[in-house]
């Protein structure tokens, strides 16, 4: 108990600046704090969680778990979480569905397609964020899509839907202005030649984009990297990391730097919500019949007048568009200055279909196969939401993780948690082909060819564009000449079922055309990065790189 609480204050102390005067004493009170809470819940309330015997469990060597908790932070802390999730499955499992007791809580880890699949689609409505959840995000989130189920949650998806069309997205006008604006900041004398930090580049590229399309006005991050809005949203999102991993002790975490930026964001996003909320609605409405379009919180203001509602949506969405495309630019930036063969290949591509100077059009960045084949490798090594859960709303089953082999069905309880990792499943081996004629790609490198049919994967070749979730298509391997497809449920780095991203093309659409503006400039990049920094991945809210990624482009 005390080198875990004594390794506990190291990660507080070290990595979290908000934990920073805990010591280990108050620590190890709060570890027994919770201990005393959960033995009361336990005894008195006479919850003892979900049984599900059948189902190869996890043993803890302190009560309710507090030693895997501990040791979940500490991973978390020093990048470690897919170690975390590999050590889970490999010393307890040899099958894809473990348990583990947590508290009164039982949380089921599981890989297996199938039960992701009944989780996201098959028993979708089952399954869902829960009360826990809702609670724990509410604060920053509010009722909104990620933190709802049932009406709410439909009611928001409907919401924000129109939102999404193709005609709105295929709009690239936003891109272009500031990915121009950025490219002239990489332009400027000072930065020529010299080391950039890709990564913060693409959060303020990120940010600005985000803000223009959801507010009609950008932060303008990219020439104020000091925005206090922009520093504020980052703080919110990794002390809500810490909450929410924390579990049973997280009530006593200090959450002063918590409040303190939520209340920056709050004031920042509401003169814009009384604004527009002044606006009469059937302006609204004219603007687009004449064709001159709205921003998103326009949009949302003719659906509902509710200053809360409306909130609650633009911060929600500001999170899923900001920080998991920028972290997937900042991925891609990084295995691309890895690999001049496949920027060789890219560059061809991008002057062959669009030229060295035009703007790329939403159809252009559609049929450009090798960039498709690049932002879904990025997103199979890393999916932008490592770690996903749902909560059993009602006493239900998962169709496989029972009997000696783990295939036969099992009974899961109300409440019962189930936690499945994108990151961890995409990189396993065994749900790639081994027996196909035409040699597959290590699962665990970096080859954007894996989407090109065999024959033409040094060249541009066929690309379906699709995301593996067609049930119709089992197609696993690649010796028919045809590209290979993941089998269903084992690559979802946009979910899948009905709360699959909304955002998703408006995602791919930006990500494809920075790629496309940088490349047409650039011919190659120069990796300048310690060794040890290389590929390490912090996995919060959003799988970030750990460290900086400074690159010098080159043209």
């Amino acid at each position: 108990m005390e080198n875990i609480t004594i390794e506990l204050v190291k990660v507080l102390k070290t990595d979290v600046p908000v934990f920073t005067s805990l010591s280990s004493k108050i620590v190890g009170c709060i570890l027994l704090c919770a201990t005393v809470r959960y033995l009361w819940n336990r005894i008195f309330s006479g919850s003892s969680g979900a049984k599900t015997s059948a189902i190869p469990r996890v043993r803890t060597r302190l009560p309710f778990g507090i030693d895997y908790i501990t040791r979940g932070i500490v991973y978390n802390s020093r990048n470690q979480s897919l170690l975390f999730w590999e050590e889970l499955f490999d010393t307890h499992s040899p099958f894809r569905t473990v348990e583990i007791k947590l508290g009164p809580q039982t949380v089921i880890a599981t890989w297996d397609p199938e039960n992701v699949k009944a989780l996201l689609t098959t028993q979708f409505w089952e399954y869902g964020k829960g009360e826990r959840f809702h609670a724990e995000w509410k604060a920053f989130l509010g009722d909104a899509i990620f933190t709802t189920d049932g009406d709410k949650w439909h009611s928001s998806r409907s919401l924000i839907r129109p939102m999404f069309t193709r005609e709105r997205v295929s709009d690239l006008s936003t891109f272009e202005r500031h990915v121009q604006k950025m490219l002239a900041i990489m332009n400027s004398p000072e930065l020529q030649g010299q080391p950039v930090n890709v990564s913060d580049f693409c959060l303020r590229l990120t940010m600005d984009i985000a803000t223009d399309f959801l507010l009609g006005k950008s932060v303008n991050s990219l020439a104020n990297p000091a925005d206090k809005f922009s520093a504020a949203f980052a703080d919110v999102q990794r002390i809500q990391s810490w909450i929410t991993m924390a579990g049973p002790i997280q009530g006593f975490l200090p959450k002063k730097a918590y409040r303190e930026g939520l209340k920056t964001i709050n004031s920042f996003i509401e003169p814009f919500i009384m604004r527009t909320l002044a606006l009469q609605q059937d302006n609204i409405e004219k603007m687009e019949e004449l064709g001159k379009g709205y921003n998103f919180l326009e949009g949302l203001a003719t659906f509902t007048r509710d200053p809360k509602i409306i909130r609650d949506q633009l911060i929600s969405v500001l999170l899923a568009a900001r920080d998991t495309t920028a972290a997937t630019l900042s991925w891609t930036f990084y295995e691309l200055s890895g690999r001049p063969d496949v920027v060789k290949i890219l560059r061809e591509e991008i002057l062959k279909v669009v030229g060295p100077d035009a703007s790329p059009t939403y159809t252009d960045l559609k049929n450009m196969r090798y960039l498709q084949a690049i932002l879904k490798e990025t997103l199979r090594l890393y999916p932008a939401v490592p770690f996903n859960m749902r909560v059993a709303l009602t006493d239900t089953t998962l169709p496989r993780g029972g009997g000696p082999e783990g295939e036969l069905p099992v009974h899961i309880k109300k409440d019962t948690l189930i936690a499945y990792s994108p990151l961890y499943m995409q990189r396993r081996g065994d749900l790639y082909p081994s027996d196909s004629k035409t040699p597959f790609p290590d699962p665990g490198k970096y080859e954007p060819k894996r989407w090109l049919a065999p024959d033409s994967r040094s060249k541009e070749g066929p690309f379906d564009g699709g995301l593996g979730q067609d049930e119709n298509n089992d197609m696993t391997s690649t010796s028919s000449g045809k590209p290979w497809t993941p089998t269903p449920w084992t690559y979802i780095p946009f979910n899948g079922g009905p709360r699959i991203c909304l955002g998703q093309q408006f995602a791919l659409a930006e990500m494809g055309y920075t790629l496309v503006r940088l490349f047409q400039k650039y011919s190659h990049l120069e990796r300048h990065m310690k060794q040890e920094d290389c590929g390490v991945m912090r996995a919060n809210i959003v799988l970030t790189p750990a460290h900086r990624v400074m690159l010098v482009f080159q043209k």
